[in-house]
């Protein structure tokens, strides 16, 4: 696995020379500055299609979405890219849903006829996530957005978003550690806080999953066994899956390497808020009933989560 992600880090080193080279070069104002980096950092990656689709700077330029401060804006700007493209693909086909995985791979489902909402699983979800943030968005949402009104179909859709935020910390970290700009300690600070934001997305998600399929088991048992049995959907949600898991563990990886630029060698480590939700999040995720419910759309079987050394 380290060899792989090495690998794939000089990949993309190699691909943003010229970005580099704008990143010590530019002199102009700091939104000109970070726009003109932003669009050169994705158009040197997998991800360039999504320029056709998007406001980059919308996502670039602000608090929220400064460079200086973390790659936040542009994993965001991934994220929601994927959902234009995904829909587009995806127009008028009410039985088939299509999600971006790679330049060259779009993995399509076959949508299961009578499928649940994800609203109809918010009884038997854990107490700890009722009320929090992404089950408010996801589950509980109003209107007719994707992830509640299409059900695991919708949720998967926005889980391979959030996939594809993890896998571009990892493709675009040889270009922040090479760039003058990025490679300082307030930028790792906030690339550290969005490996730890992929973790507890992952296993929020998890515990959707797991939930929807205990849900059917018990109240639609039809569909569930349709949905297990599907093939094809098994296989696409399988490799989005994986390709998750995949690169959070080169995260984890990586980030040994970013916890020493974040403290600067002697340095404190900052205090994370959000440390307290990781670790109560990730001990529902790993329960042995959630993982068990997992195991039924997964092509493999569940392997133990490495312990992180967080």
């Amino acid at each position: 696995m380290a060899a792989i992600m090495i690998k794939k880090i000089f990949l993309i080193a190699s691909c943003v020379v010229y970005a580099t080279l704008r990143c010590i070069a530019q002199s102009s104002s700091s939104f000109d500055k970070e726009y003109v980096l932003a669009k050169e950092i994705i158009g040197a990656s997998r991800f360039k299609v999504f320029l056709n689709y998007n406001n980059l700077k919308i996502f670039i330029g602000t608090a929220y979405g400064n460079i200086q401060y973390g790659p936040k804006g542009l994993v965001t700007f991934i994220h929601e890219s994927s959902h234009i493209y995904d829909n587009i693909k995806s127009a008028g086909m009410r039985d088939m849903r299509y999600y971006w995985s790679d330049s060259n791979q779009l993995l399509e489902v076959r949508v299961t006829p009578n499928y649940i909402t994800s609203d109809s699983i918010a009884s038997i979800l854990p107490d700890y996530v009722t009320n929090k943030p992404l089950t408010q968005t996801y589950i509980l949402c109003k209107g007719d957005c994707l992830s509640r009104s299409y059900g695991i179909f919708g949720l998967l859709e926005e889980f391979n978003a959030y996939s594809l935020e993890a896998r571009s910390l990892v493709d675009m970290f040889g270009f922040f550690e090479t760039c003058s700009y990025t490679n300082r300690p307030t930028f790792w600070e906030g690339y550290l806080k969005s490996t730890y934001d992929s973790w507890i997305n992952f296993y929020y998600f998890n515990i959707f999953f797991s939930t929807y399929l205990k849900y059917a088991s018990m109240q639609r048992r039809g569909f569930y066994n349709s949905l297990v049995n599907d093939g094809h959907f098994t296989n696409t949600f399988s490799q989005i899956y994986n390709k998750y898991n995949e690169a959070l563990t080169a995260l984890d990886s990586i980030n040994r390497k970013v916890r020493v630029k974040v403290s600067s060698g002697n340095k404190k480590i900052y205090s994370y808020p959000f440390m307290e939700d990781y670790n109560s999040i990730r001990a529902l995720a790993e329960d042995n009933e959630t993982k068990l419910y997992l195991s039924m759309l997964l092509k493999i079987a569940l392997k133990e989560q490495r312990s992180s050394s967080r």
